[in-house]
């Protein structure tokens, strides 16, 4: 029975990210490329760092538009030396509410290796491999977070971390 809940709740899940927006932007571009933290980063850089570069990014294309990225949308980020991967949108009040998704990261051409097609399964949780990177055996899981807004209360988001050996 638990694993019917688990199957049936998981479904939920890949039909909301199914309805979610996509938004590309290549850090190349004014203004991202005026970001202090994008400058030399990559696929490859700490997951710190992306989740910081993922969040600045959200955070500054909000700011443009009035069509703004909310929990359940992501972005595909191009870096600099042409590489990308998609981030899952949690939150826009958490520096840590805008995560790399395991499993989108492509390399660009002139690094060549690893990558893998994106696999909107893994936002639940399991096992998140990218063939030859350092993301080989990481562990992406689902926690629940709160902020408090004040007067308004707290404010839950679930945020994907993940975890690497």
């Amino acid at each position: 029975m638990k694993k019917k809940i688990m199957w049936i709740a998981a479904l939920f899940c890949l039909s909301f990210v199914a309805l979610a927006a996509i938004v590309t932007v290549n850090l190349s571009n004014t203004p991202y490329n005026r970001l202090s933290m994008v400058q030399g980063q990559n696929i490859y850089s700490e997951a710190e760092v992306k989740i910081g570069i993922g969040f600045e990014v959200v955070k500054t294309y909000n700011g443009m538009t009035t069509n703004k990225l909310g929990k359940g949308d992501q972005v595909k980020i191009v870096y600099q030396d042409g590489s990308s991967e998609h981030y899952a949108v949690n939150s826009n009040l958490l520096s840590g509410g805008v995560v790399p998704i395991p499993g989108t990261q492509m390399p660009s051409s002139s690094t060549g290796g690893g990558g893998g097609p994106f696999d909107p399964g893994l936002l639940g949780g399991g096992l998140g491999t990218v063939g030859g990177s350092q993301f080989e055996n990481c562990i992406a899981t689902t926690q629940r977070v709160g902020v408090d807004v004040g007067e308004s209360g707290m404010k839950w988001s679930t945020i994907t971390v993940l975890k690497c050996p």
